[in-house]
C-alpha cells in the first residue's frame, strides 16, 4: 500500500516531514471519501432493489429518510427514483446504520 510505502520512507529534514505527513493525510481521506461512496453505492443499490421488488420495510426506511429531505425527487413516484435521486436522498445519512438496518431485514425471520 503507499501509505505504507510513505510510513516506511526516512525522513531527512522537516520540510520532507511535512510535505510526507500531507502526503498520507491526504491519501488517507481519499481512502476514506472513496469507502464512503462505496457503502453509498451498496445501500442505494439496495434500496433500488428493494423499491422495485416492493418489499415494505426497505421502502418505508425510504420514506423515512426523505422526510427531512425537500429535493425534488421527493414529488414522483418512489419506483421511479433514479440512482441519482437516492444518492441525494441518503448521503447525509449513517450509511452503517442503513446498511446493517437493510441486512437485518433481509435475513428470513
Amino acid at each position: 500500500m503507499v501509505i505504507d510505502e510513505l510510513l516506511s520512507e526516512r525522513v531527512s529534514d522537516n520540510l520532507e516531514y511535512e510535505k510526507r505527513k500531507r502526503q498520507i493525510v491526504f491519501k488517507i481521506n481519499a481512502l476514506a471519501q472513496k469507502e464512503r461512496n462505496n457503502r453509498l453505492l451498496e445501500v442505494v443499490d439496495k434500496f433500488k432493489a428493494a423499491l422495485d421488488k416492493g418489499i415494505e420495510k426497505p421502502v418505508a426506511m425510504l420514506n423515512q429518510l426523505m422526510q427531512g429531505n425537500p429535493t425534488p425527487a421527493l414529488y414522483r413516484n418512489l419506483k421511479r427514483l433514479s440512482k441519482e435521486d437516492l444518492i441525494e436522498i441518503i448521503k447525509d445519512k449513517n450509511l452503517i446504520k442503513i446498511l446493517e438496518e437493510l441486512e437485518e431485514n433481509e435475513k428470513p425471520q
